[in-house]
């Protein structure tokens, strides 16, 4: 797969920066210090600018969205995350504070993650990620069903809850979902003419963002020979929902 192979050359490769990344710009604590590692659409800087990859950013400053399309990525020394995303119109062509993206604060809480797993609501369901653009799910043991349940129980809805169709096979004891484009989905089964059931609420992740944030990960290190390492305990604390399989298939490649 081109894009995984990609994503291989990223975590094998530590990219070099000249002396600490956040040493240049004085602040009164390091974890309030970020770096811009992604950029989707035209968010400005103050109003005024558009962020660009590589700037750096305080939580105190504030941005603009000019589209429902803008988003960023930070990062900070401690590799804590914002992202940076309209939470909705009302957000659009106003300055709102970077801090209220952080974790703990406001949005955050509303993250791209949690936004959509919340609409659920009290429904039971297994939560996974997928750090690849094919997602292989055990139907016994990741999805707790027979192994020759009949494809049509399963249905895939975005987070806008249309049905995404011809996305999912079964495939021996596997269901495997291959949706076109990343964001959030949830699995839903339904037999005869019983209610349907959310299965699993699903996460298939960025890939361009991602392999700017192991980038960045990577340049971080003090050691060429730790930025593998503190690439992997970025993944399991960010993205903690990654099942096993894809893990231990991005190790066997490297």
């Amino acid at each position: 797969m081109k894009v995984l192979k990609s994503l291989f050359l990223v975590w094998s490769v530590t990219i070099p920066f000249s002396g600490s990344i956040f040493a240049q710009v004085p602040t009164q604590s390091g974890n309030n210090l970020y770096k811009i590692v992604s950029v989707k659409g035209n968010p400005l800087r103050s109003g005024k600018e558009v962020l660009k990859d590589g700037q750096k950013i305080e939580e105190k400053e504030k941005v603009m969205f000019t589209s429902m399309n803008d988003a960023a990525v930070l990062l900070n020394a401690s590799f804590d995350k914002i992202y940076l995303k309209p939470q909705g119109l009302l957000q659009l062509n106003k300055l709102v504070n970077v801090g209220d993206f952080a974790p703990g604060h406001i949005y955050a809480n509303i993250s791209r993650r949690n936004s959509v797993m919340n609409l659920r609501g009290g429904m039971s369901g297994t939560e996974f990620q997928s750090i690849s653009d094919t997602l292989k799910l055990h139907l016994m043991n990741d999805l707790k069903r027979k192994p020759d349940e009949d494809i049509l129980n399963f249905k895939l809805f975005d987070h806008y809850m249309e049905a995404v169709k011809g996305v999912v096979k079964i495939v021996g004891e596997y269901l495997i979902i291959t949706p076109k484009k990343s964001g959030f989905y949830n699995l839903h089964f339904s037999k005869g003419t019983s209610n349907s059931e959310v299965l699993a609420e699903i996460e298939f992740l960025d890939m361009d963002e991602l392999k700017s944030e192991l980038k960045f990960v990577a340049g971080a290190a003090v050691h060429a020979d730790s930025a593998y390492s503190n690439q992997i305990r970025y993944i399991k604390k960010l993205y903690p929902k990654v099942i096993v399989s894809q893990i231990s298939e991005l190790l066997a490649k490297r």
